[in-house]
């Protein structure tokens, strides 16, 4: 979790491009058409996911507007990397355009790749990406996700949902309705790394 901490930091100052201040009467964070705003309701477009809305809404649950504001970066990042993961390798190349230049730069030095001067996205690198958005999306959420909200937003089946929430350490509550992830995230980790060994 010491990564992930840093990690926000680093996902706040991509998306809101600036140091934070302590103290602030308006504040706003725009991506393309989306505006959040904490002196008016957040103008929400349609196309965003339902899991950016059940993010975006637990950020400003927050007392702090600070700390809502740095719920609302991470939200913002978790559905640029949904989009991300939706496309196809053909559209790589311009993708992503209505995003700050840094959150687009980091993504795509992080989970694509060029080869014979085309950009691609391998299976790895997108399994990266979704193990990433899913660790920040439970960090903003306090550790809870909503199965419906996952399948809704990520391109992904029940079956892979599984496995891959296994392999992060999130595990079913409230009759399978819901998933909570489970800390440490290294002891999960190692677990799963021995019950897969003894198979």
């Amino acid at each position: 979790m010491i990564f992930y901490a840093i990690f926000l930091e680093d996902i706040v100052r991509m998306v809101y491009g600036h140091k934070l201040q302590l103290h602030f009467k308006v504040v706003k964070v725009i991506i393309g058409p989306l505006t959040i705003s904490y002196t008016r309701p957040a103008e929400i477009t349609s196309d965003c996911t339902l899991l950016f809305r059940e993010l975006l809404a637990s950020a400003k649950l927050e007392e702090e507007e600070e700390k809502q504001l740095r719920l609302t970066c991470v939200a913002l990042y978790v559905e640029v990397l949904l989009k991300f993961l939706r496309l196809k390798d053909r559209d790589l190349k311009n993708a992503l355009q209505d995003c700050p230049a840094k959150v687009r730069n980091h993504i795509f030095h992080k989970y694509t790749e060029m080869v014979n001067q085309k950009r691609i996205r391998n299976r790895e690198a997108a399994d990266r990406a979704m193990v990433c958005l899913l660790i920040l999306a439970f960090i903003v959420n306090k550790y809870q996700l909503s199965v419906s909200a996952l399948l809704q937003s990520i391109n992904i089946d029940r079956n892979r949902l599984e496995v891959v929430m296994r392999v992060i350490g999130a595990s079913h509550i409230w009759n399978g309705i819901s998933y909570k992830l489970q800390l440490p995230l290294a002891r999960v980790a190692k677990q799963y790394v021995g019950k897969k060994q003894k198979k």
